[in-house]
């Protein structure tokens, strides 16, 4: 570790912050990585969001444009799956260290875009060193963030995240495509450790958090789609770590006749 981050860690901790005080939506970007926050509150319990925009230029990155995670009700929903052994995937004679497009590094699966909570066309996998930049932020409420994908989908010309967080809880991500090639299908992901019961468009999740039960309501909207569920515990790669508890909360639509998909995924 590095020893600096060490005394700034011990000269945080006598500073006296109140937390309170610390700004609830912030935007941070830069040449290589774009990171959106979105929290209702400074309170047990509250709602906190992030969104990754960027690039995969930046060390140790991963295919992840898109992905988010969400903790609400005093526990994560949204997961990140974390890094990988790098000892263990070199014995088993994986680069990881190729950029470019093709690169055996983007196939394991905690780094590819399947690996995380984003969306793919036709199971494309993102661009390696496009930049998908943040084009708006509004810190008040409701807090609105968007992002443009387009430019690390192979397949859409136009294309946004937007992420919105509500004063008095719940969050939503709105998709918009446009210009895609019809019949092509769009797969939306989201890892969590959840139990996980499906209905059409509206996919309950439970956890049990300090001994009692808490759900969290996902619903789509805009589209014709159903959630389903995929059990990523065991990844397809040998040389992968193991995910334990962990699914894949997803659905699929298929682009229109006018090229055009627009949905809401909302959490309550």
């Amino acid at each position: 570790v590095d020893s600096q981050f060490v005394l700034t860690m011990l000269y945080y901790g006598e500073s006296g912050t109140d937390v309170s005080k610390l700004p609830l939506c912030s935007m941070m970007t830069n040449a290589t990585m774009g990171i959106v926050s979105q929290r209702n509150a400074w309170k047990t319990g509250s709602w906190f969001a992030a969104l990754r925009a960027g690039s995969t230029k930046a060390g140790h990155s991963h295919l992840d444009i898109g992905s988010f995670i969400l903790d609400a009700k005093r526990t994560r929903w949204a997961h990140d799956l974390g890094n990988e052994a790098y000892d263990k995937v070199e014995l088993a004679h994986v680069d990881l260290w190729g950029r470019g497009q093709d690169s055996e590094r983007w196939k394991l699966f905690r780094y590819s875009s399947e690996g995380h909570n984003t969306v793919t066309i036709n199971g494309h996998p993102l661009l390696v060193e496009q930049y998908a930049p943040v084009t708006s932020f509004r810190a008040g409420f409701p807090s609105v963030a968007t992002i443009d994908l387009a430019p690390v989908l192979s397949d859409a010309p136009k294309a946004t995240r937007t992420a919105t967080m509500l004063r008095e809880g719940g969050w939503e991500l709105a998709d918009s495509f446009g210009g895609v090639q019809p019949g092509k299908r769009l797969e939306w992901r989201m890892n969590t450790d959840a139990t996980i019961s499906t209905d059409g468009s509206v996919a309950m999740l439970t956890k049990t958090v300090s001994g009692a039960p808490v759900t969290l309501t996902v619903t789509i909207s805009g589209v014709k789609a159903g959630w389903e569920v995929r059990d990523i515990s065991k990844p397809p790669h040998p040389c992968d770590k193991d995910n334990p508890g962990m699914r894949q909360l997803f659905f699929r639509t298929a682009v229109p006749k006018n090229g055009a998909v627009d949905y809401v995924v909302r959490f309550r």
